[in-house]
């Protein structure tokens, strides 16, 4: 089953300028979570929330308990070692309707993705 998660808050046309990042990226995008999802499996997609919008999803590749070192080499310490939900920035769909949705912590389970790449 596909999952929700929700990036920080960015400023004004925030989600604009992180779907900009996502498009420019070109590698796997590590999301700390307090416990992996049981009802999701690598291949289906991580949908994103900024600033309360939808605005897109992401195909899941692993997820997995990352240890201090490759936490330090991924993210240069900022996350420390936990479980991760690792994407793929390359896969990035941009959502046909942004979808109004209150931000949370951790991930949701979502059963519906409408992309614009879909049709």
């Amino acid at each position: 089953m596909n999952i929700i998660i929700t990036m920080p808050d960015l400023e004004k046309e925030g989600s604009e300028k992180l779907i900009e990042f996502y498009r420019k990226l070109g590698g796997l995008i590590y999301f700390r979570v307090p416990f992996l999802p049981k009802k999701t499996q690598a291949g289906e997609r991580c949908a994103i929330v900024s600033n309360g919008v939808l605005i897109g999803s992401h195909k899941i590749v692993d997820m997995k308990f990352v240890d201090e070192e490759e936490s330090e080499r991924l993210s240069h310490g900022d996350w420390g070692k936990g479980f991760y939900i690792i994407r793929d920035s390359m896969t990035f769909k941009e959502v046909d309707e942004k979808i109004e949705i209150k931000g949370f912590r951790g991930f949701r389970y979502f059963d519906t993705l409408i992309s614009k790449n879909d049709k």
